[in-house]
């Protein structure tokens, strides 16, 4: 008998199967693939969703062009109760309120409206001051409407505008207007600043356009007071919560009200005497410098205790602060140099060192050469066309009225006539309460920038 072995025959190749790296190579192109085709899709459905979000921010726009229009137009409201300026979601969907978001779908909308009456000859609105010339008559009413949504991406907002041109008769002729521009801390033109006016009129609020500007058309001449403020604001000029200006309207004409109003800097500026056994005299002034004070770059900051806590116009270049008022308290005068200028930049907070020399003082009964204890000491700066005090006070020592500075030592003589004590640069008397001084006067001590070392000086007393 004869075995033949037996031979094992093999398939055709598709019946082998995918080989292990055969299937990962799949799943790698599919996944490629499969991402290429889903970002697409969420590419179309992102550019569905802002064209739809576009369609419905249009027939907002053209909702309140249409509104502006109709109440212009209307004889029982007309042009003079269109509200000028600035407002926000002022007309809201049924169900919804006054500036909150116009919601449809569940996607909030928001409706800005900018209403400027316009001079003729004039191509910007009311700010455009030189064009048309200032007492040109209004010739119309430019309405713009802006609507937004959230997630816009590099999706452009939706804007319409329209002019509407008032009837002959709208503004009587004993009617006048006033034109008010808000400025900030640069110069530039501030939009969104509410600017109140009171006067024969009435009081009237607007919004400041894009422009800077508030335009309010048709008000019986007389003298109006122009105002703005807002939380953590500063006037330029009085540093003040609030920045006004008063101005008379004529008949026929436009007058022009300017304000400059920023959003304040927050500054702690702390009395810093070089030695910490020297505490600083009581009620020292602070002087801040900047070319832009009128009318000598400076400013006096009274106050009193260590640290002192001020708003400040936020001056793009910063100011200088220094601890005193009088001219030789600059530590220019006395041969040393200003500190780095302390930033300010609006709607922040920063802090400053302020510079003071340290003086220790004794006070003997000049006959006895005995210490005077628990005397109160005080340092007096004269007033005189030297010095150049910013004020004149009364001196409490002699009772006269000619001192241009006064400061109290925060502590009296201990048990053997001494008291410690910082003090701003500058010449200085020391006198002593109640107290009568030696021949040759009070004591004189000169605190100069350049000499910053511990000073000390001796009063000799006669009861």
């Amino acid at each position: 008998m004869f075995w033949r072995k037996a031979r094992r025959t093999e398939g055709p190749p598709r019946d082998r199967g995918f080989s292990v790296a055969e299937v990962v190579v799949a799943f790698g192109i599919f996944a490629i693939v499969g991402t290429t085709v889903s970002t697409g899709l969420i590419d179309v459905m992102q550019v569905t969703t802002d064209d739809r979000n576009r369609v419905r921010a249009a027939a907002l726009a053209a909702r309140e062009i249409d509104i502006a229009r109709s109440a212009f137009n209307s004889p029982a409201i007309g042009p003079k109760q269109v509200e000028a300026g600035e407002v926000v979601n002022h007309n809201p969907l049924p169900g919804g309120a006054v500036g909150q978001p116009l919601l449809i779908d569940g996607v909030p909308f928001t409706v800005k409206r900018v209403a400027e009456w316009t001079q003729q000859g004039a191509a910007n609105g009311p700010c455009d001051v030189d064009a048309g010339g200032g007492n040109a008559p209004l010739a119309y009413l430019r309405v713009t409407a802006e609507v937004s949504w959230p997630n816009m991406g590099s999706t452009q907002s939706v804007k319409s505008s329209t002019l509407l041109t008032p009837p002959l008769g709208t503004f009587a002729q004993g009617t006048g207007h006033l034109r008010v521009t808000v400025v900030d801390q640069t110069g530039e033109r501030v939009e969104g600043r509410q600017v109140t006016l009171n006067g024969p009129g009435g009081t009237d609020t607007q919004t400041t356009a894009d422009g800077g500007c508030s335009f309010f058309a048709g008000l019986p001449v007389g003298t109006y007071t122009a105002s703005v403020s807002a939380p953590n604001g500063i006037d330029r000029t009085t540093w003040g919560p609030s920045s006004t200006q008063t101005v008379t309207v004529l008949a026929n004409a436009i007058a022009q009200a300017n304000l400059a109003y920023a959003t304040a800097a927050d500054v702690e500026a702390a009395l810093a005497p070089s030695l910490p056994e020297f505490p600083p005299a009581k009620n020292i002034p602070l002087t801040a410098a900047n070319t832009a004070f009128t009318p000598n770059g400076r400013r006096v900051l009274p106050g009193d205790g260590p640290i002192r806590s001020f708003r400040a116009w936020p001056f793009p270049d910063g100011i200088d602060l220094w601890a005193g008022s009088c001219n030789d308290a600059d530590p220019i005068v006395t041969g040393g140099e200003r500190q780095d200028p302390v930033v300010l930049t609006p709607g922040t907070s920063t802090t400053a060192n302020v510079p003071l020399v340290p003086v220790t003082v004794h006070v003997r009964l000049a006959l006895w050469l005995l210490a005077v204890p628990d005397a109160s000491v005080y340092a007096v700066h004269a007033k005189d066309q030297s010095t150049g005090c910013a004020t004149t006070v009364s001196d409490p020592v002699s009772g006269g009225s000619g001192a241009g500075e006064v400061l109290e030592l925060p502590v009296k003589t201990d048990s053997s006539g001494m008291v410690r004590i910082s003090l701003p640069y500058g010449r200085w008397q020391i006198k002593v309460k109640n107290f009568l001084p030696h021949l040759g006067g009070w004591p004189t001590i000169d605190l100069r920038a350049d000499q910053p070392g511990p000073q000390v000086v001796t009063a000799n007393v006669l009861l």
